[in-house]
């Protein structure tokens, strides 16, 4: 298993998002988190890399295994250094140029030459699409190639584990095609992926497992024929149809 969590805890004062989540990621796999909105799902993410303090619970990462509440800094540090975060806003630096988002990450993190980040950075914008594009500015992109811009910078850094809140959720229609597709690329590459998205489809094309968030629990999980096809918790088969993925089921 490249991560492992164990009863996940968040709350923002008295209010509890998450209430002991648990689950595993194999090494390869693309794990796919869905529900409504507040349920949970990206405070899953924020708290993995420490954007979010969790409250409590277990982590095991690769080769380490710690304490959530009582993590040490090289802890926080190792989890930062071998994961990437692709945002729902893009982040990315407004007076730097599309190559220079990239490289900025291999510069600072990695330490890398500028030779070296550059040679590595435009290999993965024309993997991305945009090979065209790398002295453009972020104004000067649409909102399509500004995220793929971010995944590039991700995929830079070549991570265990790449995590996306909600990628296409700022686009435009026309612009969440094209994302689609450079995600389902990373995914076919055999990167680790843990993707929170109300894509439905996509996440029954892409993802090898799915957790359904309700609550702050995860009150169904499974392959994504089993869960989409055939959700057994009602509370499961009212969120798809709602989301009309379902029709059949009655509630």
């Amino acid at each position: 298993m490249i991560l492992q969590i164990d009863k996940l805890r968040k709350s923002f004062g008295s209010n509890e998002i998450l209430k002991g989540v648990s689950f595993s990621i194999g090494e390869g796999e693309v794990l796919g988190v869905i529900g409504s909105s507040g349920s949970g799902k990206s405070t899953i993410l924020r708290c993995i890399n420490y954007l979010e303090k969790p409250n409590s619970g277990r982590v095991r990462f690769a080769d380490r295994d710690f304490d959530i509440e009582t993590a040490e800094k090289q802890d926080i540090r190792y989890m930062r250094s071998h994961t990437a975060m692709v945002f729902q806003q893009f982040n990315l630096f407004k007076y730097k140029t599309a190559l220079e988002n990239v490289m900025e990450g291999l510069l600072v993190v990695r330490k890398q030459s500028k030779k070296e980040a550059e040679c590595i950075s435009r290999e993965i914008l024309a993997r991305v699409g945009l090979e065209n594009r790398m002295a453009y500015y972020p104004r000067e992109l649409s909102g399509g190639q500004q995220q793929r811009v971010a995944i590039a910078r991700a995929l830079a850094l070549d991570p265990k584990l790449i995590m996306l809140d909600e990628p296409t959720s700022a686009l435009d229609p026309e612009m969440i095609g094209e994302v689609l597709d450079v995600i389902r690329n990373v995914a076919k590459s055999g990167k680790t992926m843990l993707i929170v998205s109300h894509e439905m489809n996509f996440i029954n094309d892409i993802a090898d497992h799915v957790l359904f968030l309700d609550g702050g629990l995860i009150a169904e999980e499974g392959a994504p024929s089993a869960l989409f096809g055939n959700p057994q918790q009602e509370r499961t088969r009212l969120f798809l149809r709602r989301a009309n993925i379902i029709s059949d089921y009655s509630i």
